[in-house]
């Protein structure tokens, strides 16, 4: 689901903040998989973000924010590697899926 940055502070407006680009709700223990996220769009607009581009190969796209976000969903952590890897600054570091993260996907009970 698409939404408005809850954190002002994180909206990178003016683009020296702090950007969270999206969340999910609670991974539960019981199905490794969570119900709901959203993927904050404000952080994703051109006029926002000098330099942004909606490339899907654009590591901070809203393309790859949402595949971020939904492979959170699906059990994935940060440090799963590709897509769910981050730099220093919390940027991911790929538009891909590892394997690590294809394998705990194909474990879940209902993907």
């Amino acid at each position: 689901m698409g939404a408005y940055q809850h954190t002002i502070i994180e909206d990178h407006d003016p683009s020296s903040e702090d950007t969270t680009s999206g969340i999910v709700d609670e991974i539960t223990s019981r199905t490794g998989e969570g119900t709901g996220a959203l993927v904050f769009i404000e952080v994703h607009r051109t006029h926002e973000t000098p330099g942004y581009t909606s490339s899907p190969t654009n590591t901070l796209s809203l393309a790859n924010s949402v595949a971020h976000e939904l492979t959170h969903l699906l059990s994935c952590e940060h440090g799963d590697g590709e897509i769910m890897g981050i730099d220093m600054d919390g940027i991911p570091v790929s538009s891909k899926l590892s394997s690590t993260m294809i394998a705990k996907i194909r474990s879940l009970q209902h993907p």
